[in-house]
């Protein structure tokens, strides 16, 4: 598992640490398929059945990435995300609600 406890901020994007992959890790196939889940690291007590949290609802999908490693045949792997060749960054997104009240007051004064 690879995982990053770091705080992302709106906007920011999360770099995973680099997978490198080896001719050994294709089984001796010409190919082979690798499975990954992206979700985001929910605070304690946020889960998909419950995921709001101080006002904070928080994304739970999970994102499933298929790569596909291929030997190239010239001492070179190729590599493609879901069948493509670029990698499609996944977003998540939170929202924010707070709710408040006032109570206002008058007084006469009077004589």
């Amino acid at each position: 598992m690879i995982e990053t406890s770091s705080a992302v901020m709106a906007g920011e994007t999360v770099y995973f640490k680099t997978i490198e992959y080896e001719l050994a890790d294709l089984g001796g196939e010409a190919s082979k398929e690798f499975t990954y889940q992206i979700r985001e690291k929910l605070p304690e007590g946020v889960s998909a059945e419950n995921p709001t949290k101080d006002g904070v609802t928080y994304d739970t999908h999970i994102e499933t990435v298929k790569v596909t490693v291929t030997d190239a045949g010239d001492g070179t792997l190729t590599v493609k995300y879901d069948g493509e060749p670029e990698f499609t960054t996944p977003e998540f997104e939170n929202s924010y609600d707070a709710e408040g009240e006032a109570v206002l007051k008058a007084k006469k004064a009077g004589s």
